[in-house]
């Protein structure tokens, strides 16, 4: 592998486009790749790892990183940042590779059919090397040396001693002649026998002697070949033993024998690498460490009879993982939400163009709804419980795991509901705790509403404080009560009759057991009372006096109607008398009015909930159905001309009343006599003075 500089992220050389985009994804590398071939380029766009695009020219998606993946040779430029992030490859890497392999083998369909020598040699286990070299004898051969027949040549040849004895010719007389030839013949014949003796040492080294010891030597190889437990290491040892020698007829032999390990091996690896995926479990991590297994295998033999059996065996792997989820998925228990949860979300994002897509879709849109009917009911549980937690960790775990469902707008209203609820039974075991202080409690209502005025449970607060707010009428009135029941100054008659309309208007009321012992009491008094006058003959007195009171009342009631009768004079025209009986009638509308005001008749104000059994009250010129008035009503007689007679009071209840925030009230409109009317309110609890009408 080299790695050219000059690029941003290096140029890699020397490793194939599969193993490096299978370690890419394994590393989750983000990048740009531009893989160039024969004078062709194209582009690869990871992220996470995952391949999301391909570009070649205008081709762009699996289409062209199908015929990238094809290129061979191939060289790879790395560029760190990512130049397009637009998906347009859905499918996992594994099914990319597969068909770029497949148009690999299209354009080369001899590759299967040959074989080569491995360019990398794996590391074996001992036991398995053992067992194949032991079905295969040709590794334990005993190889014979060839039947070498030396012809002896001793026999034609004749040694130096029997060159000796050889008689020369016979002497001439005249030996004198001849002293230098006599000298000269047994240096010849010594010289001749040592060359016909190495003549036949030669022959017998080359015939017999040599090839003797190189069998011999070769013998001991394949000793110790037998002896090596592993393929490699006889393959190692034989390679050794022909690369130590030139070539001969053993060399042969031994290269021959090479080759029918390396067969072995190549078989041996290829039983490995099945055997290991066909224990993996089938599982989402299958697809990934059995193409790792088989990568391994085809990246050392590419060229095996065995490459084109895994190529098949890759290609079925997604269906097999694919069918083997599936069919776990259904075997998921219905009501384990959490679990199928988990295992339709993996599968859709695993196989978004699965065989079972549209199946494991329709499972997972049908557990939305079956999750939000079960948070749901459990919300009611949780109400009733008060297990408000556990409801809200539902609804949350729904909101994060099911983003995509058609009920998540649902979910997070009850959400919001449930957050609300549990929100208000603190507030009421808060409230609770003030114990009678009711303004302590209708505070811890106020505050949090004030925080949260859009609160699910504003309505049940506001219902709450209304309760809070009748209860401390509720306290204030009784305790008017009872320090009027003491005042010696009001007559025990007068209190008495306090007294009973407190019972008749609170039947059911917190403070009514108290106030009827109270009226047990004033009658006591009563009876004493009476019976004292009785006894001082002051009984008519009494009398007396309780009827110059009436008429000294009535006289004053007298006077208050003269005084408006005679504004009235004053102003003749919309508003006159009607009878005798204290009425006076609108013209212009025909609505009959009170002449007396109820401050007039009472001497005192009211607040909103007298003025209702004042009105309630009320026979006026024989009239049972006087009420309270519209705002408008008032605005009428006081905000037009000409004015409705002034009789001293400064506003008027209406019968519109209505929640401002947390607190109740009512609109009302004052006497001043003026065109233009500007809205006022006062609270409940307010005094002020009613002016009844009819009908």
């Amino acid at each position: 592998m080299g790695k050219d500089s000059n690029n941003v992220g290096g140029q890699l050389h020397g490793i194939s486009l599969g193993s490096f985009l299978q370690m890419s994804e394994m590393d989750k590398t983000t990048c740009t790749l531009k893989i160039s071939s024969n004078k062709k380029y194209g582009y690869l766009y990871l992220l996470n790892g995952e391949l999301i695009n391909a570009e070649i020219g205008e081709t762009e998606g699996k289409k062209a990183a199908h015929e990238i993946i094809s290129w061979e040779p191939a060289v790879i430029e790395i560029d760190q940042t990512l130049a397009k992030k637009d998906r347009k490859i859905n499918q996992p890497l594994i099914s990319i590779l597969m068909e770029g392999l497949r148009i690999k083998d299209e354009k080369n369909p001899l590759a299967e059919q040959q074989e080569a020598s491995p360019e990398l040699e794996l590391e074996l286990e001992p036991d398995e090397g053992d067992k194949l070299a032991e079905k295969d004898d040709s590794i334990g051969i005993h190889i014979e040396p060839p039947d070498v027949r030396v012809t002896d040549t001793s026999s034609d040849v004749p040694d130096a001693e029997e060159l000796e004895e050889t008689p020369g010719p016979p002497e001439s007389v005249g030996e004198k002649t001849l002293p230098e030839k006599k000298r000269l013949t047994p240096i010849l014949t010594g010289i001749l026998s040592i060359i016909l003796i190495a003549a036949a040492g030669t022959s017998l080294w080359i015939t017999v002697i040599g090839p003797k010891m190189t069998m011999g030597k070769y013998k001991k190889v394949l000793e110790q070949v037998k002896q090596r437990k592993s393929l490699e290491a006889k393959a190692i040892l034989l390679q050794d033993y022909v690369d130590s020698r030139g070539s001969d007829v053993t060399t042969a032999l031994a290269e021959e024998k090479i080759k029918k390990i390396r067969k072995l091996i190549v078989k041996q690896d290829y039983k490995r690498a099945v055997g290991q995926v066909n224990k993996l479990p089938v599982d989402k991590e299958y697809n990934k460490k059995a193409w790792a297994i088989y990568s391994e295998f085809i990246a050392s033999y590419p060229l095996s009879i065995y490459a084109g059996k895994i190529k098949k065996q890759l290609a079925g792997i997604p269906e097999l993982v694919d069918d083997s989820l599936f069919k776990e998925l259904e075997e998921i228990a219905k009501h384990d939400y959490e679990k199928r949860i988990t295992a339709y979300s993996a599968y859709r994002k695993d196989f978004p163009e699965g065989r079972h897509t549209e199946e494991v879709n329709a499972l997972y849109s049908q557990l939305t709804k079956e999750y939000y009917d079960y948070i749901k009911n459990e919300s009611d549980l949780c109400e009733k419980s008060k297990e408000w937690d556990r409801c809200i960790a539902l609804c949350k775990n729904y909101m994060t795991r099911l983003k995509d469902s058609k009920y998540i707008n649902n979910v997070k209203k009850l959400l919001a509901y449930v957050k609300d609820s549990k929100d208000f039974s603190h507030l009421k075991t808060l409230a609770a705790q003030k114990g009678s202080d009711h303004r302590a409690a209708r505070k811890v209502y106020t505050d949090y509403l004030r925080k949260k005025p859009r609160s699910t449970a504003r309505e049940s607060i506001r219902l709450e404080v209304a309760a809070i707010d009748k209860k401390i009428q509720e306290k204030r009135e009784w305790q008017q009560l009872v320090a009027d029941s003491r005042n010696t100054r009001i007559d025990v008659f007068e209190r008495i009759n306090r007294v009973e309309n407190y019972i008749r208007g609170n039947p059911t009321g917190i403070y009514t057991k108290k106030t009827k012992k109270i009226l047990r009491t004033l009658k006591k008094e009563k009876k004493q009372f009476i019976q004292q006058l009785r006894e001082k003959k002051e009984l008519e007195l009494l009398e007396q006096e309780r009827l110059a009171q009436i008429e000294k009342e009535m006289k004053r009631l007298a006077m208050e109607k003269k005084i408006i009768i005679k504004q009235l004079e004053q102003a003749p025209g919309r508003f006159a008398e009607y009878g005798e009986g204290g009425i006076i009638i609108d013209r212009n509308t025909g609505r009959m009015w009170c002449m007396l005001d109820s401050n007039a008749e009472l001497s005192h104000c009211v607040d909103y909930k007298s003025s209702k059994r004042y009105v309630a009250s009320l026979t006026t010129g024989g009239h049972y159905d006087w009420r309270l008035p519209t705002a408008n009503e008032l605005v009428g007689i006081y905000k037009n001309e000409p004015y409705f007679p002034d009789s001293g009071t400064k506003w008027y209840w209406t019968s519109e009343v209505f929640w401002k925030g947390v607190n109740e009230i009512a609109s009302v409109v004052t006497t001043k006599r003026e065109n233009v009317w500007k809205r006022e309110n006062a609270g409940l609890n307010e005094c002020g003075t009613v002016r009844a009408i009819r009908p």
